[in-house]
C-alpha cells in the first residue's frame, strides 16, 4: 500500500481498528474503503454496516484470513470480498 501511494501519488488513510475507521468514514470522503473483516474492536462488517446506514456509498474491497465467512456478509452492500495470500519469502 505505501509503494503504491508513493508510485501513484494517491492518498491512503489507515486505522489501527474499527472504531477508527468509522471515525475517519464519518470525518471525511473516500473514493474507495478496503476493510479487513477480522478488524479489532469493531469488525469490518460492523463498519460496512455503520457506513452504509450513515449513507456512505464508497465502494468496498472487503479483505479476510477465514475459511468460512459470516452469514452476516450475504445482506451487505460490497464489491467483492477477497481472500488474504500470503507467501513466505526466503524459502
Amino acid at each position: 500500500m505505501q509503494r503504491a501511494r508513493e508510485d501513484q501519488r494517491y492518498l491512503i488513510e489507515t486505522a489501527s481498528d474499527g472504531e477508527e475507521a468509522l471515525d475517519k468514514l464519518f470525518a471525511s470522503p473516500f473514493d474507495l474503503i478496503i476493510l479487513d473483516i477480522m478488524m479489532p474492536h469493531t469488525d469490518g462488517l460492523t463498519v460496512l454496516e455503520e457506513a452504509r446506514r450513515a449513507g456512505i456509498m464508497a465502494p468496498v474491497l472487503m479483505l479476510t484470513a477465514k475459511k468460512e465467512v459470516d452469514d452476516r456478509i450475504e445482506n451487505i452492500d460490497f464489491e467483492q470480498l477477497q481472500g488474504k495470500f500470503f507467501q513466505r519469502r526466503g524459502k
